[in-house]
């Protein structure tokens, strides 16, 4: 009579293929000692002929589905001394050990995912009965769910849990060293993927790494460093001493993935600096070296690492010219994401590459089906829906130049955009996308002759720049400048603008950067033909 867990039972056969068996869930955990599986099934069955369980397929599975009225009196129903904890006792077991025992390399996209998030509820209950009655099967439990929150996009629940585990942790009189490292990198690892002001102080990151370096975890180790060192980055601190570590680690590892990594940070940072050919060759030789990263590697690192790396060397190959190719590129990736099922990593395929690519293409329609795809994958972490806002605010203004949105359109996707931009510490954490952005909302500014305010985010993006040479800050800055100029056409405007798109011209020369190059060519032709001097302009 005693229910202690989500109105839904499982007693489908174990014949699932892939690691995440939802197996006889609610048969497993009834019986014991004195209740066959068979009796428990047989009482299942009953149960459902006299309607009181209904049965339903909506996970693919045969569940068998309380009403909440059945539910409530279950609940309230007398039962056996300790009956319901000794229940929700193995519940909790069956799940951490069904949790240890995942073999995410052989992992089926679609009917494991489907599996994992009907799981959802039922390892929240057996969590909170955990924290409250077991706290080494608490701690146990949580860590056996982390993949299972990174690969349902569940950060918020991942820093709750583990968080009450390392409070949990933090009580008892003898801590073991390597647990502790493993829920703090965790916890760290989780609040990375929230990435707000909250959640970016670097002093948590130094500590998990602290921890993580005491014990003789090559993966944990490499995991507290790679999440430490982009949020010491991002708040101007020394990284120095901790990236020759990292480089160490990662030389004298067995691991091939792991080996790759410093060559694609080293990457990312010829990218900050503009420096193309540079990130391009680093990124082809990891991909080449490790033509694809683990499923393990995924979950533990956030995303698919050397998916990551293709979509960035094909946004190289874009600003290089190669649009065609990039595109052709991206729409693979897009669709190598999905297969994966893994959210995080089509998250970032789309948002890092493939709707930016098709925008500035100018292909509507391939665009709102990205959007489409990133509309949905963002309904799983409220976040994500920042990029929603900001990709089709820029869709919205595509739109308008070729005659299909209003101005009236335009305009409400402009104050959409801006309010986002302004007040989103999530999209405000996106290194090497947040000046992008900026510059993308100047633009729309311009279109809709609101000057002053273009001016404003342009001159705070230019601080995004890394050098003297930086083609996709300092080339874009001076491009759409001269643009503001040309439109608000005030005298001695026109002869601003013209140094500005020079300068941008040859920063493009000089980086290879064919995009930039072409943008500022037409902006100067517009330049000429507004100041009466329609000629062809130089370079």
């Amino acid at each position: 009579a005693s229910c202690p867990f989500p109105n839904s039972f499982i007693i489908q056969n174990n014949r699932d293929s892939g690691p995440l068996r939802r197996g006889q869930i609610t048969i497993a955990i009834a019986a014991d000692q004195e209740l066959s599986e068979q009796s428990v099934r047989e009482a299942l069955v009953s149960l459902a002929r006299k309607s009181l369980l209904h049965p339903s397929r909506q996970s693919g599975a045969l569940e068998y589905r309380l009403l909440e009225t059945t539910r409530a009196y279950a609940l309230l129903a007398p039962g056996l001394p300790d009956e319901r904890e000794q229940t929700r006792d193995r519940h909790a077991r069956y799940f951490a050990t069904l949790l240890e025992g995942s073999d995410l390399e052989i992992y089926d996209p679609i009917a494991g995912r489907r599996t994992a998030l009907g799981w959802q509820d039922e390892l929240h209950v057996a969590l909170d009965w955990a924290f409250a009655a077991d706290a080494t099967l608490a701690i146990r439990l949580t860590l056996a769910a982390e993949r299972l929150w990174i690969e349902l996009a569940g950060f918020a629940h991942a820093t709750h849990y583990l968080g009450l585990a390392l409070k949990q942790i933090g009580a008892a009189s003898a801590v073991d060293p390597h647990l502790y490292a493993r829920l703090l990198v965790a916890y760290a690892t989780a609040h990375s993927a929230f990435l707000t002001r909250e959640t970016d102080d670097p002093a948590l990151y130094e500590e998990a790494w602290h921890a993580a370096e005491k014990t003789e975890d090559e993966l944990l180790q490499v995991r507290a460093l790679y999440a430490l060192i982009p949020i010491l980055s991002r708040k101007r601190l020394p990284t120095d001493r901790l990236l020759n570590e990292f480089f160490l680690k990662a030389a004298n590892s067995d691991d091939c993935f792991i080996q790759q990594l410093p060559l694609i940070i080293a990457a990312y940072g010829d990218v900050e600096g503009s420096d193309m050919a540079s990130a391009l060759q680093k990124f082809e030789k990891a991909i080449s070296n490790c033509p694809e990263a683990s499923r393990r590697h995924s979950l533990y690192f956030g995303h698919d690492m050397i998916v990551g790396s293709e979509v960035t060397a094909a946004l190289i190959r874009y600003w290089m010219g190669s649009f065609a190719q990039a595109r052709e590129q991206l729409a693979l990736l897009v669709e190598r994401a999905e297969a994966s099922a893994n959210s995080l990593t089509l998250w970032f395929v789309l948002v890092h590459g493939a709707i930016w690519c098709e925008l500035r293409s100018g292909d509507a329609d391939c665009a709102v089906r990205y959007l489409e795809k990133l509309d949905v994958v963002s309904r799983q972490y409220k976040p994500w829906r920042s990029m929603v806002i900001a990709y089709s605010a820029i869709l919205t203004s595509v739109k308008y130049k070729i005659g299909d949105a209003s101005e009236e359109e335009l305009r409400g996707a402009e104050r959409r955009f801006s309010d986002t931009m302004a007040h989103d510490d999530y999209m405000k954490s996106q290194a090497g996308l947040f000046h992008v952005l900026m510059f993308e909302l100047a633009a729309i500014r311009i279109t809709l002759s609101e000057f002053e305010a273009a001016e404003q985010i342009l001159e705070e993006a230019l601080g995004f720049s890394q050098n003297d040479e930086d083609v996709r800050v300092i080339g874009v800055h001076h491009r759409l400048s001269a643009e503001l100029l040309i439109a608000r056409n005030r005298p001695g405007d026109i002869e601003k603008a013209r140094p500005l798109l020079q300068r941008a011209i040859d920063l493009a020369k000089l980086r290879g950067a064919y995009l930039y190059e072409m943008e500022s060519k037409v902006s100067l032709a517009k330049l000429e033909v507004a100041s009466g001097r329609p000629d062809k302009p130089k370079g």
